[in-house]
């Protein structure tokens, strides 16, 4: 008993994998067909429109009409930034042609009007 179930499921399990193998194949063997038909008809409408073409160019003439668009020239803007170093010479900030001693920094020009010994700027004034 044992021996005949097992035998039984063994044919069914073989018979419903053959089956789905086979019945896969020949759905995948129609595709194949199919486009094969596709591409042949295709390739016939493709000779037969060229022939008609040739015979249609052969008989009249062409004219071609081209449109030129030609856009306005472009307006450029530029801004440019020129930094003047003006020349001095002793460092003390003031521009050379606005020194009155331009070799000489200012902090070292001493006034002593009085002829005294003492710069003005540090005398008292009484």
């Amino acid at each position: 008993m044992f021996k005949k179930k097992f035998m039984f499921l063994l044919m069914s399990t073989l018979l419903i994998f053959g089956g789905s193998l086979s019945f896969f194949s020949l759905a995948h063997a129609d595709d194949d067909r199919d486009e094969e038909e596709y591409e042949k008809d295709d390739d016939e409408e493709e000779d037969d429109d060229d022939d008609e073409d040739e015979e249609k160019k052969s008989n009249e003439t062409k004219t071609y009409e081209e449109t030129v668009v030609v856009e306005p020239a472009k307006i450029v803007t530029e801004n440019q930034l020129q930094t003047v170093f003006l020349p001095d010479r002793d460092r003390d900030g003031i521009p050379d042609n606005e020194d009155l001693h331009p070799d000489i920094a200012e902090i070292y020009i001493v006034v002593d009007d009085n002829l005294n010994g003492i710069v003005d700027t540090f005398e008292y004034e009484k």
